[in-house]
């Protein structure tokens, strides 16, 4: 990954206000282990293109992948500030605060989806389980 690395920071210099070559690097980045500059690499992708669902969405599927999970809840938020009418996202997100311990957080998602997909099995399952485990008072 470091001649990817090279080559998309050549044409990021080349071309500072292509979106997708720093979505191109942030990927670079992650895949090299560099968390912290494939996150603030695909932060500056996401201003400079700040519509660009897939990519952000595709980058928070990454840093999921990874085990990076606060990463990939940051990730997240940026893409349900795009899209928050997708059941898919708010399911992401829902998984991404599960996997940080965050209970509460994670029911608000699964509920959030289920508004949107009321019939999705997964989402009906995730949130059953989730409500099966023992949630603090707060979270209730």
């Amino acid at each position: 990954y470091k001649e990817a690395i090279k080559q998309y920071e050549a044409i990021s210099i080349h071309h500072p206000k292509d979106a997708r070559a720093y979505f191109l690097l942030a990927r670079a980045f992650l895949k090299d282990g560099q968390y912290e500059k494939a996150l603030g690499t695909g932060q500056k992708a996401h201003q400079l293109s700040p519509s660009a669902f897939g990519d952000i969405f595709e980058l928070g599927n990454m840093f999921f992948e990874a085990k990076q999970y606060k990463e990939a809840k940051t990730v997240y938020e940026l893409a349900v500030k795009i899209k928050s009418d997708s059941a898919e996202i708010h399911g992401r997100m829902a998984k991404a605060h599960e996997a940080l311990g965050d209970w509460e957080g994670a029911k608000q998602e699964w509920k959030a989806a289920l508004e949107l997909d009321p019939k999705n099995k997964e989402f009906l399952r995730s949130l059953k389980k989730l409500n099966q485990k023992r949630l603090p008072k707060s979270a209730l």
